[in-house]
């Protein structure tokens, strides 16, 4: 659901809200969701996020009039905020020749993107308050499940600044996934624990 708070608004659990029917909302800021943009959405949905049930007018509706609600009390719409910095950093982890993505997890982040750059999408960029709402939960959408791939990236981004000042080129995954090895053993040498009760559990070899 999505929840109202003073740090903010955030969006959880979309898929809870109530289906649309003809005695539903579909208007949203003057906005109507039940159209060709709804279509557009749900089929972004789809291949970002496979066997994702398509959401409903209504749903996008009730959500967004959260937003609504929260900018009329002065209370910032950080989920938008956060999503939109969070399409930042994947359009940068694609484009990053340094990081190998798998082909399919390619594929659902250019749907993302496509979606953004999209002049008919659901939400026009344009619209008061709510503009990119519709981004910002298809991005939260995908950022659910591909979370280890991002922190992998943002690791190898900080590894990469630490020893290259952040050079493209002059860092590869290899040598990244080493470098974080021998740390993990280092670490575990001086804790002397099993490594899988260590703290670089968190730690994928991809």
């Amino acid at each position: 659901m999505l929840n109202v708070s003073n740090s903010g608004v955030f969006l959880t659990g979309l898929g809870r809200f109530p289906t649309y029917d003809s005695g539903r909302r579909h208007l949203l800021a003057g906005i109507e969701l039940a159209g060709p943009g709804l279509t557009r959405y749900n089929a972004a949905l789809g291949t970002v996020c496979p066997g994702a049930r398509p959401v409903a007018a209504d749903q996008i509706a009730t959500a967004g009039r959260k937003v609504l609600d929260a900018a009329a009390e002065g209370i910032d719409a950080d989920f938008v905020r956060r999503g939109m910095d969070a399409a930042v950093q994947l359009r940068r982890m694609r484009k990053d020749g340094d990081w190998t993505l798998p082909t399919a997890l390619g594929e659902r982040i250019g749907a993302v993107l496509g979606y953004l750059g999209d002049p008919a999408k659901l939400i026009p960029d344009s619209a008061p308050v709510i503009a990119h709402f519709d981004d910002a939960m298809l991005v939260d959408q995908l950022q659910r499940e591909i979370a280890g791939e991002l922190e992998d990236y943002a690791d190898f981004c900080a590894y990469r600044e630490e020893v290259a000042d952040g050079a493209a080129g002059q860092v590869t995954v290899e040598e990244w996934l080493e470098a974080r090895w021998h740390a993990c053993s280092a670490h575990r040498a001086r804790r002397r624990v099993p490594y899988a009760i260590g703290s670089c559990t968190a730690f994928r070899v991809r």
